[in-house]
């Protein structure tokens, strides 16, 4: 009959493994929060940017301007609308938009503060984005969004060569490391 004490390596690897488990779990979090909070930085300094770029087209109704940045960033995934300060759609890059945004978080918040940011999902798209809006003078809004999936792709691509490191490096550890319970040759 083998002693209790020969099934504690396994045991220990096991906890090992679940600790790893629960650590890669939180720093995943912790790194995908910093990685929001970065993109959002990023999103409203161009939101800022851009509402600084066309606030004067806007009061002159000149939408060529705004056409034209939206194309311009289009590459990077950005979308451009541009809002009447109760929220009325004067311009989207996404030519399927419609309606009043008015009741959007960022929107609210653009309003009452100046700016506002929110990730959420897409009414228009049906994707989860990162929205960020701006005061551009009195009459606008400007906001910019980006595809969520875009602002976590650097976590996606590095998730996966975590997994078989955990599960493979805490069993090789026992291999090579002394076992005080194994018998000495």
């Amino acid at each position: 009959m083998k002693s209790p004490l020969g099934y504690l390596p396994c045991a220990l690897a096991a906890v090992g493994l679940v600790a790893f488990g629960f650590v890669l779990k939180t720093e995943t979090d912790g790194y995908r929060r910093a990685v929001e909070t970065w993109a959002e930085r990023d999103l409203a300094a161009r939101t800022q940017l851009a509402a600084e770029s066309i606030q004067d087209a806007l009061v002159t109704g000149d939408f060529a301007q705004p056409r034209n940045f939206a194309d311009a960033r289009r590459a990077d995934g950005l979308r451009l609308t541009v809002l009447t300060s109760p929220g009325g759609m004067v311009y989207d890059s996404e030519p399927t938009a419609s309606g009043n945004h008015g009741d959007c978080p960022e929107v609210k918040s653009a309003r009452i503060t100046g700016t506002g940011s929110a990730i959420r999902k897409s009414r228009t798209t049906n994707q989860r984005m990162l929205f960020c809006a701006r005061q551009a003078g009195n009459d606008f809004i400007v906001r910019l969004a980006l595809p969520y999936e875009t602002v976590v792709e650097p976590l996606r691509r590095n998730r996966p060569a975590l997994t078989p490191s955990a599960l493979f490096g805490a069993p090789g550890l026992l291999l090579i490391l002394p076992s005080p319970f194994r018998p000495v040759a």
